[in-house]
């Protein structure tokens, strides 16, 4: 293996809990205000079942383009599930380390699964500050997890979802992806968005956007002082903003977070 891997536990102690959309957020929200929030949600509870069968892996390689899995991206796997046809796996075959859809290869023996993936998460490293200080995992706490050796030996440390994701909670809310405007971006409908309203937008971000009564996932693009909500879908026009249009960008986009396995 040329590349690096890096290789956390979970920490789930923190409980923090942020305002959920779930009516979705291509459109269908009556109004910019909190009267569409249903309970608020946490997402170590929401990611995480088991913390000891659990870990996130963090790679600086394309692990499976083709499923919009890249570099960078936070994958959460755990090792209790027992894999589906084309569930994505982690695995060692003569000790090379592979992702790939469960099935996908002919036969699997001398393969030592890790886990299988739950959840991917694309963090926005425009918007937020990204880089992951893992805290230091006590013997006991090593002794604890329920995790091939091959795994435990390369653990960096431990890792809270809710401090990685979320650095302003009074100003964050998660919501759902309704729809395929986006999926050019691996985008997809029921995706979740952790969107922050306190970050500010840029050229080419990923938002939130509020546009003559409907809320929109776009990428806000300015071109020769025009504004233009960007699709992600050829099946979709981009829009051109007017003088007379009510935008306001309702949040940044700080983190899409994909549920593999519910």
């Amino acid at each position: 293996m040329s590349y690096k891997l890096a290789v956390y536990a979970l920490d789930t102690s923190s409980y923090l809990t942020v305002p959920f959309a779930e009516d979705g957020v291509k459109a269908g929200f009556p109004s910019p205000s909190t009267d569409y929030m249903s309970s608020p949600i946490d997402l170590n509870a929401v990611l995480v079942k088991l913390p000891s069968n659990t870990f996130i892996l963090q790679a600086e390689k394309d692990l499976l383009p083709e499923a919009g899995i890249f570099s960078g991206d936070l994958l959460v796997f755990d090792l209790l599930i027992k894999p589906r046809q084309s569930d994505v796996i982690a695995y060692t075959i003569d000790g090379e380390f592979r992702l790939q859809r469960y099935g996908a290869a002919e036969g699997m023996d001398g393969v030592s699964i890790w886990g299988v993936l739950t959840a991917g998460i694309k963090i926005n490293r425009e918007s937020v500050y990204w880089d992951i200080v893992p805290e230091e995992l006590l013997p006991e706490e090593i002794f604890k997890l329920r995790l091939p050796y091959l795994v435990k030996e390369k653990i960096l440390g431990k890792v809270d979802l809710n401090k990685i994701l979320i650095k302003n909670p009074p100003s964050t809310f998660i919501t759902v992806v309704d729809g395929d405007s986006m999926k050019g971006e691996f985008i997809e409908d029921k995706d979740l968005l952790v969107v922050d309203k306190l970050l500010e937008h840029y050229d080419g971000c990923l938002a939130v956007c509020y546009l003559d009564g409907e809320f929109t996932l776009k990428r806000v693009n300015i071109e020769e002082g025009i504004a233009w909500l960007m699709p992600a879908n050829p099946d979709y026009p981009k829009i051109r903003i007017t003088e007379s249009d009510d935008l306001r960008i309702w949040g940044i986009v700080a983190a899409v977070i994909k549920r593999w396995r519910v």
